[in-house]
């Protein structure tokens, strides 16, 4: 929830302040962008790879938060991939989500 809009705006932050950009970015089950602050620029979209994953039965906060955070990165020119995880609520401890982030981690790494 509130972590995926934190990890977005450290992401920001570090790749404003610093010449290294990222290498991946992981966004589970919550809103990553926020009208508020919306300026994916500041991620790095020429190295910053990002990941959207998101429960399919999330009441908290529903799969179109997690496509609220797709189009802005993605018209930035952001490598996004997104994940919807079926019968995956917002509390589900998932092995498709840790699967499939452990294989974004890897493309990130190589």
């Amino acid at each position: 929830s509130q972590g995926c809009s934190m990890a977005c705006e450290v992401a920001m932050a570090w790749n404003e302040a610093n010449a290294s950009k990222l290498g991946g970015l992981v966004l589970q089950r919550g809103l990553g962008m926020s009208q508020t602050w919306n300026r994916p620029e500041l991620l790095g979209s020429d190295t910053t790879k990002v990941l959207i994953c998101h429960g399919a039965d999330d009441d908290v906060y529903p799969i179109d938060f997690a496509l609220f955070s797709f189009h802005p990165l993605k018209e930035a020119g952001f490598d996004v991939q997104t994940v919807r995880l079926k019968d995956v609520d917002h509390g589900s401890d998932s092995s498709a989500e840790q699967r499939a982030t452990a294989r974004f981690i890897a493309r990130c790494l190589c």
